[in-house]
C-alpha cells in the first residue's frame, strides 16, 4: 500500500462544522454555537460549549428571508458574507482560536449542506489565507500529527497502559518527555487509583489517560473505578479487549476522550460505532495480552482504509524506525509497552527488566497458559521460561479451570499463583522466573535500561532523521 500523504497541521484543518444534536466529543476542541437562537431540546450542560457567538449569526432579517426562500442558497451566501464583512472583529476572534486548537462551529439546521456554519467556516478560512496565517504545506515537524493536538502531547508516542507496570512515575516521565502517558489500572482497587492519579497530577500538568479492561473486570469494581476516575477529573480513558458500548458511552457522556485498543477490524468498527476517538491497532507482535492474530502494520492499514479516526500502531515497536514506518503508512502514532517497561521509572521488577534486555523477539512465545483471573483463551506474549518450556510446544488451548492454584510469589500479603497473569513488580518476592514475563517482539531492540525520556528521545531522533531524509515518501513499512 503506498504511503498516505502527510496531513497538514494548518488552521484550515482545525476549523470544522457539526450539527449540535450530534454527541459532543473531546476531539471537537472548542465548540462554538454560531446560531442566533438556542437549539430546541438541547440542554446547555450537554452542549459543552466553549462559547455561544450569537452576534456572528445571520441577522434576524436574513434568517427569516432564507427560511422563506430556501432555494435561494447562493443569494443567502452573498448576503451573509456581506454581513460578515461588517463584523471583522468577531471573524478575527473566531479565526484566532484555530491558531492553537480545533474549532467546531455548531449549528442546528437539519440541512447539512446549506446552512450558515458552512458560509462562516469558508469565510474564516479565507480570512486566515488573506492574513497569511494558513498554509497547506506539510508541517516542518514530521512527527506532529493531529493526534498530538487531540491528546495534548508533542510527539505521537503513547505509553501502553500496562497493568501494574505503568504507574505514575513512568506515565509522568513519558508525558514530560513529550509523549502521552497512561496509567495501567486494570482491576486495581479504588484507593490505588486515587493515589496514582493524585501522584500523576502532582508530578506533571500534562494530559494522560487511565487504562481499564472492562471485559476482564468485575462489573461492580469497574463501575467503581470509572466513578472514581470521573470524580478525580481524569480526562481520558483507554479500553482494551471486548468492546463494551455502554462503558464507552458512560465516559463519553461525562465528556472524556476514549482510546480503544483492538486486535481486529471488526472490533475497530465496533469501537468507532460506540464513540471511540482513537483506535489503537494491536498486532500479534505485542507483549502482554494479545487480542488478535494479525501483524500490527497490516491490521493498521486495513483499519485505516475504513475509518477517519486517528489510528495508532501497537506491537513490536521499540525504535524510531518503527515510528517512522507507522507514519509512512498513514497512522497517527505508535503505542509502546516493552520499550518503556525496561526503563528506570517502570514499576516492573528489575529481574523482568533484565530479562527483556537479554532477550530477542525470537525468545518470546504466544501462550494462553498464563490465564488465571482472565477469560479462557486470552493469550499473552511472554519471554520463554520454565513454565512455557514445560508445555513442549503446546502453547495454546489451556482451560483455566483445569490449571492448579499454586502460590509461587507474593506482593506484600497478596499471593501470586503459577499460571496467573501477574507479572513481577518492584514489590514482588518469590519465584519470579516462573511468572509471566511480558515482552513484545521488539525486545531485541532494547539493549539497556535507561530513563523513559532517553528511550523516547532516541526514538524521536531516529524517526525524524528517517522522515526528513530522502526515504521519507518511500519508506517501507515494517511487517
Amino acid at each position: 500500500m503506498p504511503a498516505r500523504p502527510f496531513v497538514s497541521d494548518s488552521p484550515a484543518g482545525r476549523i470544522r462544522i457539526k450539527r449540535i444534536y450530534r454527541a459532543a466529543r473531546v476531539s471537537d476542541g472548542k465548540r462554538i454555537l454560531v446560531d442566533r437562537l438556542w437549539p430546541r431540546g438541547v440542554a446547555k450542560d450537554r452542549a459543552r460549549l466553549f462559547d455561544w457567538c450569537k452576534d456572528i449569526a445571520p441577522s434576524d432579517t436574513l434568517r427569516h428571508w432564507f427560511h422563506a426562500n430556501p432555494d435561494q442558497w447562493q443569494d443567502f451566501v452573498t448576503r451573509y458574507r456581506a454581513e460578515l464583512a461588517t463584523r471583522e472583529d468577531l471573524v478575527r476572534e473566531l479565526a484566532g482560536y484555530a491558531q492553537g486548537d480545533i474549532v467546531t462551529l455548531l449549528y442546528a439546521s437539519k440541512d447539512e449542506e446549506h446552512n450558515n456554519a458552512i458560509v462562516l467556516r469558508d469565510c474564516l478560512r479565507q480570512w486566515l489565507e488573506r492574513e497569511g496565517k494558513m498554509t497547506d504545506r506539510p508541517n516542518d515537524e514530521p512527527l506532529r500529527t493531529p493526534l498530538c493536538d487531540l491528546l495534548g502531547c508533542e510527539v505521537p508516542i503513547l505509553l501502553a497502559g500496562m497493568g501494574g507496570v505503568s504507574r505514575w512515575e513512568l506515565a509522568a516521565a513519558v508525558a514530560d518527555a513529550g509523549g502521552y502517558g497512561m496509567l495501567g489500572m486494570v482491576r486495581e482497587p479504588i484507593d490505588l487509583i486515587t493515589r496514582e492519579v493524585t501522584a500523576m497530577r502532582a508530578a506533571t500538568d500534562r494530559p494522560f489517560a487511565v487504562n481499564l479492561i472492562p471485559a476482564a473486570t468485575d462489573p461492580q469494581l469497574l463501575e467503581a473505578q470509572i466513578a472514581c476516575c470521573l470524580d478525580l477529573g481524569v480526562p481520558a480513558f483507554c479500553f482494551f479487549w471486548d468492546v463494551m458500548p455502554d462503558v464507552v458511552a458512560r465516559v463519553k457522556d461525562a465528556g472524556c476522550l476514549v482510546l480503544h485498543q483492538v486486535g481486529t477490524e471488526a472490533a475497530a468498527r465496533l469501537a468507532e460505532k460506540a464513540g471511540a476517538d482513537v483506535i489503537i491497532a494491536q498486532g500479534i507482535e505485542a507483549g502482554g495480552h494479545v487480542h488478535g492474530r494479525s501483524p500490527a502494520f497490516g491490521l493498521a492499514e486495513r483499519i485505516l482504509a475504513g475509518t477517519g479516526l486517528p489510528v495508532v500502531v501497537s506491537g513490536g515497536i521499540a525504535t524510531g524506525e518503527g515510528l517512522a514506518a507507522a507514519m509512512a503508512v498513514g497512522a497517527s502514532g505508535v503505542q509502546c509497552g516493552t520499550a518503556f517497561l525496561a526503563t528506570e521509572e517502570s514499576f516492573a521488577h528489575s529481574y523482568h527488566k533484565s530479562r527483556i534486555v537479554e532477550a530477542t523477539g525470537e525468545d518470546t512465545v504466544l501462550t494462553d497458559v498464563f490465564v488465571l483471573n482472565w477469560p479462557k483463551g486470552a493469550a499473552v506474549r511472554v519471554i520463554g521460561n520454565s513454565v512455557t518450556e514445560g508445555l513442549k510446544g503446546h502453547y495454546l488451548g489451556h482451560d483455566p479451570d483445569s490449571l492448579p492454584r499454586e502460590t509461587i510469589a507474593h506482593d506484600d500479603d497478596q499471593p501470586r499463583l503459577r499460571f496467573s497473569t501477574d507479572s513481577p513488580l518492584r514489590t514482588t518476592t518469590g519465584d519470579l522466573e516462573a511468572m509471566a514475563l511480558y515482552a513484545g517482539q521488539g525486545a531485541g531492540n532494547i539493549p539497556d535500561i535507561v530513563p523513559a525520556a532517553a528511550r523516547l528521545n532516541a526514538m524521536v531522533a531516529q524517526a525524524r532523521h528517517i522522515l526528513k531524509g530522502p526515504v521519507r515518501n518511500g519508506f517501507e513499512a515494517m511487517s
